[in-house]
């Protein structure tokens, strides 16, 4: 059983994580809380997608989840839609941060479309 300052804690995390996640992804775009489905693995938790035109830049708390397996298993749905962008899934938090702090500015209103259709790929394997 959680107890009720528990779960008040981890809300006061998660809350920080996004703030600090929004200021650095300012008007691009970014989904949070994407649960994937999988036909032959358990479903895993994506906490943060950063889509950018350098690529889908993943933040998963979930440490059991394997970086190379999840990022080859979204790049298939990419591919099989005909869309090419390189997938990172990155599970510590600061390596996280630090990558995406490392991208160019963008904005959603402005992007290319083919980032929007990443997105809605990533959306549509998401439950």
């Amino acid at each position: 059983v959680i107890s009720e300052s528990n779960v008040i804690r981890l809300y006061r995390i998660l809350a920080k994580n996004t703030f600090t996640i929004e200021s650095i992804v300012g008007k691009g775009i970014l989904d949070t809380e994407l649960v994937i489905t999988s036909k032959t693995d358990k479903s895993f938790l994506l906490d943060y997608a950063c889509i950018h035109e350098k690529g889908v830049f993943c933040y998963c708390s979930d440490k059991n989840v394997s970086e190379k397996k999840t990022a080859e298993y979204i790049k298939s749905f990419m591919k099989a839609n005909d869309l090419k962008t390189d997938i990172f899934v990155i599970r510590d938090w600061k390596n996280y941060l630090n990558r995406i702090r490392e991208l160019e500015k963008w904005d959603r209103a402005s992007c290319d479309e083919k980032l929007l259709k990443i997105e809605g790929v990533l959306r549509g394997i998401a439950i």
